[in-house]
């Protein structure tokens, strides 16, 4: 073949669609905004490493030589158990460091849904924040204590303050997941042969999202740490396929390497790292 046959190089092989980018900018609930408050001011060490690192960031300030790496490792490296340059031990920087990303672990999670402040810390989960938690430290980062009886109006303690068990329930909508099942019924009702894909990094959040797909009829495959390569691409493989499930949920670390999802259409990213 020669020169003048080749096809040109700057044309694309296959023509896609222009991709869309939407930040959704959510208010929590006033119940949901109390307990997050309770837990913004469960440490003090917290609010001002928060607070300073917050106001930096807005002014836009940056030390040199600084890379952009996870951002609540900076905070921690910054806001140390003493501040900036303090003197202070191993052990003691350590904690502290344990500490404050275990808390903005914790408020994250809150603002997903109030469900994720039930169970213990995932270590998977907090080796991908690059955290490492000793037993003890897990049990400390511990939220609400056990309930208080098995009666209809039972009640949880977050930190000294009660709160109605049925927020803290699986099948709640949180602000999130209302928002998402809004974007998800209106893609149906439009479009209904269009897919999407969820993403997550915690597998917590992904089995509650499951929970409100299959009470609103929306079918769904999940990828996570559990899923073996050979279950990984029979479930890609009927993803992509015009049959397949309409939704699939992805946790961030069992999905960012080689999965090849052409059958999605919208992307949804629940947690922003």
């Amino acid at each position: 073949m020669t020169s003048s046959r080749l096809p040109s190089l700057s044309l694309p092989q296959v023509v896609l669609p222009q991709r869309k980018f939407q930040l959704h900018h959510l208010k929590l609930s006033e119940d949901e905004e109390t307990v997050y408050s309770v837990l913004f001011a469960r440490s003090r060490c917290v609010q001002s490493a928060l607070q300073s690192y917050l106001k930096r960031h807005e002014r836009g300030d940056k030390e040199p030589g600084r890379s952009p790496d996870n951002p609540f490792m900076r905070v921690a490296q910054e806001f140390g158990s003493s501040g900036p340059g303090a003197s202070v031990s191993a052990d003691s920087q350590t904690s502290s460091t344990v500490h404050i990303l275990s808390q903005l672990l914790r408020l994250r999670q809150c603002c997903c849904h109030l469900s994720l402040l039930k169970s213990a810390l995932d270590p998977t989960e907090l080796k991908n924040e690059g955290l490492v938690l000793s037993l003890e430290e897990q049990l400390s980062a511990l939220t609400l204590s056990e309930l208080r009886d098995a009666e209809p109006a039972a009640s949880v303690s977050l930190n000294g303050q009660c709160f109605k068990v049925e927020l803290f329930d699986d099948m709640r909508e949180s602000t999130k997941i209302s928002s998402l099942l809004a974007e998800l019924e209106a893609i149906r009702r439009n479009s209904g042969s269009q897919k999407s894909v969820i993403v997550s990094q915690w597998t917590s959040m992904l089995k509650v999202v499951a929970l409100h797909l299959k009470r609103h009829g929306l079918t769904y495959a999940t990828i996570d740490g559990s899923v073996n390569p050979k279950q990984r691409m029979d479930l890609v493989e009927a993803f992509n396929s015009a049959r397949g499930p309409q939704v699939m949920l992805i946790s961030l670390l069992a999905g960012g390497v080689g999965l090849n999802l052409t059958g999605g259409n919208h992307l949804f990213l629940l947690d922003m790292h």
